[in-house]
């Protein structure tokens, strides 16, 4: 299925993967560093080294508002659109960047496979309470120190995203999944972890009115089937086009 979504990168198109697996941790590595938000490190501004997590405004904090962490005793919570107080955009963004360089050989050969799941919760709130979560994946060439200037170029190899609405129910989280086949020339892969304004769009900090999430896991899979059954895909779909023609 394909869907847009609007970010401060503009309107961009994606592929959306819908999983019913749960995070395989114990069957590949979790290319995340504090995946689960268990150590006070977030910078403001986006990350130009391997590891951090860094973005609009946000913090870490523990059980509150009646929603308990997902996993362990702290969890991630969006604040503003912005690095600043508040902004005209409509979605809170937190991004990881991570090295895939072991995976470089699958990579080159058009066989690895990014998968990402996370967990999301939000206040009950009230009719103006935004209810729409997402989790991204990114592929880039090019210095992860230069990640920043990359993104606002929009010079990213290949995108995916994976929506999904919450319930308003503080008891509940609920799960996000994307999964992105790494073009050939990937050196380096960003997670976007973000809350949208699909509601109102406030103008005042804080723009979120209890929006949280936890529990974030990327691995890289070898799938040497998938670019193949994509090309099959793609090569069955413009036969059929000649043959209308």
């Amino acid at each position: 299925m394909e869907a847009s979504m609007r970010t401060s990168l503009g309107w961009v198109r994606f592929v959306v993967v819908v999983a019913a697996t749960a995070c395989p941790a114990a069957a590949q590595p979790n290319l995340l560093v504090n995946e689960g938000f268990e150590q006070d490190v977030l910078q403001t501004g986006w990350p130009s080294q391997y590891g951090q997590w860094g973005g609009d405004q946000s913090d870490i904090v523990p059980a509150e508002n009646g929603i308990v962490p997902q996993a362990g005793s702290q969890m991630l919570k969006f604040l503003s659109t912005s690095f600043g107080s508040a902004s005209s955009a409509n979605t809170a963004q937190v991004h990881q960047v991570m090295d895939v360089s072991a995976y470089s050989a699958d990579i080159q050969a058009g066989h690895a496979v990014a998968k990402a799941w996370g967990w999301y919760n939000r206040v009950a709130g009230d009719a103006c309470t935004d209810t729409l979560f997402a989790i991204s994946l990114y592929a880039y060439a090019g210095s992860v120190s230069n990640y920043p200037n990359l993104r606002e170029s929009l010079a990213y190899l290949a995108a995916t995203n994976g929506p999904v609405e919450t319930d308003g129910d503080p008891a509940t989280w609920e799960r996000a999944y994307a999964e992105l086949p790494l073009p050939t020339g990937t050196d380096f892969v960003v997670i976007q972890v973000a809350a949208g304004e699909n509601v109102c769009n406030d103008g005042s900090f804080p723009e979120f009115d209890g929006h949280y999430g936890d529990g974030f896991c990327v691995t890289i899979v070898p799938e040497p089937a998938t670019w193949a059954l994509l090309a099959l895909a793609v090569s069955v779909g413009i036969r059929g086009r000649r043959r209308r023609h």
